[in-house]
């Protein structure tokens, strides 16, 4: 399911379930996590072995300041040199990937997503993440790094 934002100048939200759909059926498709390095260790990653892809992490702020990332535009077009290709970020609930996909739309980029409700998504009611909604909840494929 597609969440159309033209507000926020971006191709949209999509659940984790459809990302890994599309992942899958689009060779040049990239996941790029844009959570610190610090959360990657702590919580994991989304493992895309299972679609011959490995995910390419660009943060978008720095722990433990959050400054943002300046350099994130320039290291995405190293990455990914094609305007053309579609892109999906994730973060922890879908707040900096909704960021991350609107800087890429400004810089050109003609499919930035972002990941609804990102890698872990809500709280529940007992204060934990990746219970609720996001990729793990979602039971998609992930590993402990």
């Amino acid at each position: 399911m597609l969440i159309k934002n033209r507000k926020l100048h971006y191709a949209g939200d999509l659940k984790p379930d459809i990302v890994w759909k599309m992942l899958s059926a689009d060779v040049k498709s990239v996941l790029i996590d844009v959570r610190t390095e610090a959360e990657t260790l702590f919580a994991g990653e989304p493992n895309l072995t299972g679609i011959g892809k490995s995910i390419c992490g660009i943060e978008w702020a720095f722990y433990p300041s959050y400054r943002i990332n300046t350099a994130f535009i320039s290291q995405l077009r190293s990455l990914v040199p094609d305007m053309t290709t579609v892109l999906f970020f994730i973060c922890s609930s879908g707040g900096r990937s909704i960021s991350a996909a609107i800087a890429a739309t400004k810089a050109g980029y003609i499919s930035s997503y972002s990941v609804a409700d990102g890698f872990e998504g809500r709280i529940n009611f007992e204060g934990h993440r990746g219970q609720v909604s996001g990729w793990k909840a979602k039971k998609l494929p992930w590993a402990q790094i």
